[in-house]
């Protein structure tokens, strides 16, 4: 590891990690064969997918020591965690009622 991790390490490996959680959750509601939730085209479960893992590398290379995060690494794992959790909950609103 080079060093200690950095408030900036830490923000960033934490938002990653958020960002490809909430995204590889987004991906599973919309995956083609769960009828319950609203259809997508297949290339949008893929994307959600693979942003989900290039967010999920990300975090996992800063914290094993790949180097440290940027401030602008850091500043756009936190809007795609951002962004991601919100398209989450707009999903969620979307949803079709229990029945």
């Amino acid at each position: 590891m080079s060093g200690s991790l950095t408030v900036i390490d830490i923000t960033a490996a934490i938002a990653g990690a958020l960002a490809s959680g909430w995204l590889a959750i987004r991906a599973y509601m919309l995956k083609p064969a769960h009828p319950a939730w609203c259809d997508a085209p297949a290339r949008v479960w893929w994307s959600l997918l693979a942003l989900s893992v290039a967010s999920g590398i990300s975090a996992l290379s800063i914290v094993r020591g790949g180097g440290h995060a940027t401030a602008r690494e850091a500043l756009v794992l936190v809007v795609l965690a951002v962004t991601s959790l919100v398209m989450l909950e707009n999903l969620n609103r979307q949803a079709p009622p229990p029945s």
